[in-house]
C-alpha cells in the first residue's frame, strides 16, 4: 500500500512539474520552433538510433505540446493516469525532437520519455526502476568523463577550462574566479567524478540516498548558476524519485 502510494505521489509530482514547465516554456519553444533550427543544429534525430523521425508542421507542434502538457497534467491528477501517460509518451516524439538545439532542452529532456515508459509499462518496482535510470545517466556521464581524460580529469584543468569558457560566453564573475585556483578545480572534479561513479551505491542504501541527493542538487544548482546549463527544467523534477516514500509516509 506505501509503495503504491509513493508512485502517485511521485507521479503528482514529476507529472505535474513538467506540464508546469512546458506551459511557461511553450511561447518561447513556438517561437523557436518557427526560426527553423534544424538549418543551423542538423535534421531531425533518429528514434533509438533507427528510424529518422519527422519534423512535423508548427500546428502539429503546438498541439503536440498542448497535448503533452494535458496528458502530463491528467496523469498528476489522476484522471485517467495511464490515459495521460500514454498520450504525453506519444507527444514527445513530436514536440521536443525539433526544438532540441534549445539549452533548456538539449540532453535534459532525454530521461523524460524513460520515466514516462515507466510510470505507464512498469507492473511493480516502477520507483526502483526510475531509480536506477537515474544512476545510470550519472554513471554514464562518469565514465565518459574517464573515457575522455582518464582519471586525469580530477586534476581540475577541464573544469578551469568550462569556467573560463562560461565567463567568456555568459558574464559570470564567479565562474572565473574559481578558475584561478587549480586546486579547488582539482577538488570539486573529484567530488563530481566520484559521486557520477558511486550513484548506483544509492539504490543499495536507500537510507544514505540523501547523501548523493544533495550533492545532485548542489550541483545542479553551481552548473546553473556557474554555467547556465539548466538540468532543473527537465531533468531536475526526477528528484521527486528519492523523496516520494518519505512524503507518502507523512501523508499516511
Amino acid at each position: 500500500m506505501m509503495a503504491s502510494g509513493a508512485v502517485e505521489v511521485f507521479r503528482t509530482l514529476y507529472c505535474g512539474t513538467l506540464a508546469t514547465q512546458v506551459a511557461f516554456r511553450f511561447q518561447a519553444q513556438s517561437a523557436f520552433f518557427r526560426s527553423e533550427p534544424s538549418r543551423i543544429y542538423g535534421g531531425m534525430p533518429k528514434l533509438l538510433g533507427l528510424a529518422r523521425l519527422q519534423r512535423p508542421g508548427y500546428t502539429q507542434f503546438q498541439l503536440a505540446g498542448v497535448a503533452f502538457a494535458l496528458g502530463l497534467a491528467a496523469a498528476a491528477l489522476g484522471i485517467a493516469p495511464k490515459v495521460g501517460l500514454g498520450v504525453a509518451l506519444l507527444a514527445f516524439f513530436i514536440y521536443f525532437p525539433p526544438i532540441l538545439g534549445l539549452g533548456s532542452v538539449m540532453r535534459k529532456a532525454n530521461l523524460v520519455p524513460l520515466v514516462l515508459g515507466i510510470l505507464l509499462l512498469a507492473p511493480s518496482n516502477q520507483l526502483l526502476g526510475v531509480q536506477i535510470a537515474v544512476a545510470a545517466v550519472y554513471f554514464s556521464a562518469g565514465i565518459a568523463k574517464l573515457q575522455v581524460s582518464g582519471w586525469r580529469w580530477m586534476d581540475g584543468v577541464a573544469l578551469q577550462g568550462y569556467f573560463v569558457t562560461a565567463y567568456m560566453w555568459h558574464e559570470r564573475p564567479l565562474a572565473l574566479w574559481l578558475s584561478r585556483s587549480r586546486s579547488l578545480c582539482a577538488l570539486l572534479s573529484t567530488v563530481v567524478l566520484i559521486w557520477e561513479l558511486t550513484f548506483p551505491v544509492a539504490i543499495f542504501f536507500p537510507s544514505m540516498v540523501w547523501v548523493w541527493v544533495v550533492v545532485g542538487v548542489g550541483f545542479h544548482l553551481a552548473t546553473s548558476l556557474l554555467m547556465r546549463i539548466h538540468y532543473w527544467v527537465y531533468f531536475g523534477p526526477v528528484y521527486f524519485v528519492f523523496v516520494a516514500p518519505w512524503v507518502a509516509q507523512c501523508v499516511a
